[in-house]
């Protein structure tokens, strides 16, 4: 890429040069005014033709092609601009309005246009028009060659375009000012979406939105960017924006997809940290849709799907109360930061041998420790993370709103009860709102999971005889009855001792809990395929032995808590424990 770069700066340079006085001026009767504009001199006799629209500060030329095309021509040494009789000639102003154009014309006997537009007035070899338009179109009724053209806007010069080496320096130019842009190789200016006549890049320092400009091929997330582009330097709601103007067009400017490049990720933003990302694309954990709204540590974004995502990109409106992540460009409007989701894929290719990946627009949140919302409705290809440890040591209890099947480990569910023993068997799947003890393979931390459908189904409590086992999506404080139980050492099922720790009966979400008659002073659980150990399960509330008083089989009273104690006998809440 560095070599076709050299070959686009000897192209483009030749137009980065600019005329300053009172008004912008196109000359065609010198070498210098010709090289100014980028057009090749003509030998004697000969002409260049202009197939293309020329700028000046602002200004765009443009013509249609009368009996012959237009053209520059060289008679012996004098240079002029011919257009000729039925082609047209016209002026443009992006943004602005042109108020004065002066035509100097080589001959009057080559002196022929005329405009429907404004006032137009002839004298001798010199055409004046005056008005208030962005466009001014000539009509060319003979031959005309003209030496220059002089023209104003609203009265004043129009700003000079304005070299600008890379996209950090692009935030620092006043806004409406013409700008050839230079992105460097080295940069590594990559495009984070493409959407809505909108392209967002982001290079080592910065992210810049490019608005109207009309690539070919069509730009596309993950594309390398690199050379030279004109355009008009404005700031929307302070995102730095490069405007398309009139003869703004990527033929200079390289677009590839990556081959050794890293893979453009986004940038992570939490609440409040929107400033720095305008224009960016950030993924943000942890936010709840309110109020159609979305919300994080009092931080309240709009929530708009401008780039019209569906199912097909995994995207659905987040429903009221749902916790969600999202993957979106940080999107300033007058009426505040918007948050626009997309959807990006990286595409594993013959030159980009990596692995396919994709980036999901929405992702639903369980958190074990925040209340959760079902929605109202079953989500089909839902993302799914969940904020919650497995540990293979132990059996875990469990209860998700989503089926899923783990691949390896041992899953059981509540089967029948057999006088105070409540047993557990084989369970293939997980279903929805069904409680479950699960033991991984291996520990799992905060898991997600793609493709699942959300349902609407509550967390259900199964019940066999007198006895219970119920799920809950949500934190849950037991009764201290003893009706409501947790799974503790030796498979047996202990009620929360609030007396001696005030939070023994706080459970967190995504568990179960069991139900038992108060009067049942040995229940406990009989897992098929495990042996009875005291320590094969794992206890839901660590704050029942880390708060509760020891004793040593003597009697005597040993300290506050488990932790810390050397390997024996004690009792806890009034239960034989065995410390490893």
């Amino acid at each position: 890429m560095p070599i076709l770069l050299a070959v686009l700066a000897t192209t483009v340079r030749a137009n980065t040069t600019h005329t300053h006085g009172a008004n912008s001026t196109f000359v065609f009767n010198t070498k210098e005014g010709l090289q100014e504009l980028g057009i090749a001199l003509p030998a004697p006799s000969k002409g260049t033709d202009i197939n293309t629209e020329l700028t000046k500060d602002g200004i765009t030329l443009s013509n249609t092609k009368g009996g012959t095309a237009t053209r520059i021509y060289n008679s012996k040494g004098k240079y002029s601009l011919r257009i000729y009789k039925k082609g047209t000639l016209t002026l443009k102003a992006g943004g602005a309005n042109i108020t004065k154009i002066t035509i100097t014309g080589y001959s009057a006997s080559n002196f022929g246009l005329s405009t429907t537009q404004g006032t137009y007035n002839v004298s001798g070899t010199v055409g004046t028009w005056t008005g208030t338009e962005s466009e001014v179109t000539f009509k060319v009724n003979v031959n005309t060659y003209i030496n220059t053209i002089e023209v104003a806007i609203n009265g004043e010069t129009p700003k000079p375009t304005q070299k600008v080496n890379g996209l950090a320096a692009l935030k620092d130019i006043a806004d409406e000012t013409p700008v050839h842009l230079y992105i460097a190789d080295a940069d590594n200016a990559r495009v984070l979406f493409a959407g809505n006549d909108e392209a967002f890049i982001r290079d080592k320092d910065c992210t810049v939105c490019f608005s109207g400009v009309k690539a070919k091929p069509a730009m596309a997330y993950n594309q390398h960017v690199a050379g030279y582009i004109v355009g008009k330097k404005m700031t929307q709601n302070g995102m730095t924006t490069l405007q398309a103007v009139a003869d703004t067009h990527t033929a200079f400017l390289v677009m590839a997809a990556p081959v050794q490049e890293s893979d453009v990720e986004p940038a992570v933003m939490k609440a409040g940290e929107h400033a720095t990302h305008l224009g960016d694309w950030v993924t943000m954990k942890n936010l709840t849709m309110k109020n159609g709204k979305l919300e994080a540590n009092g931080q309240t974004y709009m929530l708009n799907n401008a780039y019209g995502l569906d199912g097909n990109s995994f995207y659905q409106q987040p429903y009221e109360g749902a916790i969600v992540d999202l993957s979106a460009i940080v999107y300033p409007t007058a009426t505040g930061i918007e948050l626009r989701p997309i959807y990006n894929k990286v595409e594993k290719t013959e030159a980009h041998d990596v692995e396919a990946r994709d980036f999901r627009p929405l992702i639903y949140v369980i958190d074990e420790t925040r209340n959760f919302t079902s929605p109202t409705a079953d989500i089909p290809h839902a993302t799914v993370r969940l904020h919650r440890t497995f540990s293979p040591d132990k059996w875990n209890t469990l209860a998700l709103p989503f089926a899923v099947t783990f691949e390896g480990g041992k899953l059981r569910k509540y089967d029948n009860v057999d006088g105070q023993t409540m047993k557990f068997v084989e369970a293939a799947s997980v279903e929805p709102g069904v409680p479950y003890l699960f033991k991984p393979a291996t520990v799992i931390e905060n898991p997600t999971y793609t493709d699942v459908t959300l349902s609407k189904t509550e967390a259900r409590k199964v019940m066999h005889g007198s006895c219970g086992f119920a799920g809950t999506y949500s934190p849950y404080t037991m009764k201290a009855d003893k009706t409501e139980r947790f799974l503790g050492e030796g498979n047996k099922l202990y009620w929360p001792d609030t007396t001696t720790s005030p939070d023994a009966n706080k459970m967190k979400g995504l568990r179960a809990y069991f139900m038992v008659p108060e009067t049942m002073t040995e229940a406990k659980v009989s897992i098929v395929g495990e042996t009875t150990a005291i320590d094969n399960v794992a206890t839901d509330h660590p704050a029942a032995t880390a708060n509760a008083r020891v004793y040593n089989l003597n009697g005597q009273f040993v300290g506050i808590g488990t932790a810390g104690l050397p390997k024996g006998v004690y009792i806890v809440n009034g239960k034989k424990m065995v410390i490893n």
